[in-house]
């Protein structure tokens, strides 16, 4: 009976260990290779769809050129778009590139939206995207308009019959942990205003509204949107059409403009939270317009950067990826005593990282060549001779109001568990979009890094933001003085 009892024993653990094996290969065998095969196809299908929008522009405007000199139209070509223009009217066949996360794979992936547009006008636009939360300029996110917006959820909680208030502002509560704050800012006459980023919406800041530790603070939370198709939260800054090419500097302009001309809106005290690249339009106001807005009535008190490339970004892995990969097999080959081939492997990962990069920020728009890391006038405008002008600790301005902080991420993940080739560059601090390197600024207070990817860092009703929303938090509603 011993003997056999043992038997029996060792056979209920050869299963065990049977069962956790192949739960062990599935999750990191098997699993990764699937999404590896479904990355391929998908950047297959990208590049196919950019090469036929290519061809078809092309043979459409060289078709209607003809036709359109004749009537006295012209034809406009462009990077993935094509313009017939007649009698001060336009039409426009275009792709916008985008970006958008996907949880299955843990990759920020590429969107390609193909649009037709009479002026500003969309008529019709499909979306490619891998992702589960679609491009913003993509149909998916259209079907969450501010009209229909009860019952949307975030990535984390879900909206409770949320109400957009008069004039678009959250105020909608949701229960959660109340921090305790012992020095609280003044409660009264204060305005929460979240500012988005690249091809974003007001919509990712909707763990924002729905923690009760803003909204009571806070008299109101206003989150704006600038892209044309976006207007979920009847905040819009501009009336005009705004894509990607639109200089990050008119989106600035326009913000502080919008504040002045809404005082139904926005009250005395505003304080700002910025996302991405919203970080550089909110930087951009103040440095431009921030007297303008003290003369309105403003006073603008605590500046929340999240996740902003304020030095640049590489705007994805890839480019560093192939650096890395190319330093990588050019070391092993000069150990090898491959001296022409280790230094062949080095400058192919230099220069095709540095022409890669190049080709990301043209296909990104001007507003990605303003974030580019590479040859950037515009960021080094922005920053100097002061990063955090109009700061609490500035002695030689006329308004010392504003509290700088900045909060970076490091959730990278190429795909998880499955990096095949060490890599010094990527394996550094980094979001996913941006490097924990450039996210600090002289003159802030610098958080991070926290584990969370560059969109997670906006869900802080999530537990695993704990420590991000208690600083956060922190940060917006203690009293500090330079």
């Amino acid at each position: 009976m011993a003997v056999a009892g043992f038997i029996v024993q060792l056979f209920k653990i050869l299963i065990d260990w049977g069962i956790k094996l192949l739960g062990w290969l599935w999750q990191n065998v098997v699993l990764n290779a699937i999404k590896l095969i479904i990355l391929v196809f998908f950047f297959l299908l990208i590049a196919l769809a950019t090469i036929a929008l290519l061809l078809i522009t092309a043979f459409l405007g060289l078709a209607f050129l003809p036709f359109l000199l004749i009537l006295g139209g012209t034809v406009h070509f462009g990077l993935l778009s094509l313009g017939l223009k007649l009698h001060g009217s336009t039409f426009w066949l275009e792709g916008i590139f985008g970006w958008a996360n996907s949880t299955f794979l843990g990759l920020n992936l590429p969107t390609l939206t193909i649009q037709l547009r009479l002026d500003a006008e969309v008529l019709a636009s499909s979306t490619i995207s891998l992702s589960e939360s679609s491009s913003p300029n993509s149909n998916s996110m259209m079907l969450l308009h501010h009209s229909s917006a009860s019952g949307i959820s975030s990535p984390n909680q879900p909206f409770s019959s949320l109400d957009l208030g008069e004039g678009g502002a959250f105020t909608q509560k949701f229960s959660g942990d109340p921090v305790n704050s012992p020095q609280l800012e003044p409660r009264a006459n204060r305005t929460l205003l979240c500012v988005h980023g690249f091809t974003g919406s007001s919509l990712q800041f909707a763990d924002f509204a729905t923690n009760t530790n803003f909204s009571d603070f806070y008299d109101n939370i206003i989150a704006v949107d600038y892209y044309y198709a976006n207007n979920y939260t009847g905040n819009r800054i501009m009336a005009e059409y705004v894509d990607q090419n639109t200089p990050i500097g008119n989106i600035g302009n326009a913000l502080a403009q919008y504040i002045i001309d809404h005082p139904e809106k926005f009250h005395e005290t505003i304080d700002i939270v910025a996302h991405s690249m919203g970080g550089l339009v909110v930087r951009y106001m103040i440095k431009h317009k921030y007297p303008a807005l003290v003369v309105a009535g403003y006073k603008i008190d605590d500046i929340a950067l999240i996740a902003t490339p304020n030095h640049g970004t590489w705007l994805t892995e890839p480019p560093i990826f192939l650096l890395g990969v190319g330093t990588v097999i050019g070391i092993i080959l000069l150990y090898l005593n491959h001296l022409l081939g280790g230094l062949a492997f080095l400058l192919i990962g230099v220069i095709g990282s540095l022409i890669w990069t190049l080709i990301v920020g043209f296909f990104s728009g001007v507003q990605g060549e303003e974030m580019n890391v590479l040859f950037n006038p515009f960021l080094e405008y922005l920053n100097s001779p002061d990063e955090t002008p109009y700061g609490i600790d500035d002695r030689e301005v006329a308004y010392q109001h504003i509290t700088w902080s900045t909060f970076r991420g490091h959730g990278y993940k190429l795909i998880k568990n499955f990096v095949l080739l060490i890599n010094p560059f990527v394996l550094r601090e980094h979001d996913g979009m941006v490097g924990g390197w450039s996210v600090p600024l002289e003159g802030a207070k610098n958080y991070g890094p926290y584990p969370r990817n560059h969109d997670e860092l906006l869900w802080i009703n999530d537990p695993k933001s704990a420590s991000l929303f208690a600083d956060l938090h922190t940060e917006l509603t203690t009293l500090r003085l330079a």
